[in-house]
């Protein structure tokens, strides 16, 4: 929201990021402007992608995928991890079950 303030503001943010963060420059217009977009709008633009780009044949694959990644997860807990006690460990599990695989949403 900074960089939407008038100039005054703007010199004295850049001179706070110039001290902790070694910027030099405030970023150009075009950038604020895109930033603002993607951020005010992040679910339309998100959609806008998915309609030009998303292909169904693909979200089968990424969620065969996601559920492969889910049960090494679950095995690696049962077979290799040996710091958790019983209830953490069935607890993660749970969790790692009712995470949602959220493709091409």
């Amino acid at each position: 929201r900074i960089m939407t303030l008038s100039r005054r503001f703007l010199y004295r943010y850049l001179d706070f990021v110039r001290v902790t963060a070694g910027t030099t420059s405030l970023p150009p217009r075009w950038d604020k402007c895109v930033n603002y977009v993607e951020n005010s709008l992040i679910y339309a633009s998100g959609r806008m992608f998915v309609d030009k780009h998303f292909q169904e044949d693909k979200k089968l694959m990424m969620e065969e995928l996601i559920d492969g990644i889910r049960w090494a997860f679950i095995d690696m807990l049962e077979k290799e991890n040996t710091w958790m006690d019983r209830d953490t460990k069935d607890k993660a599990k749970q969790k790692a079950h009712e995470v949602l695989a959220k493709v091409g949403y």
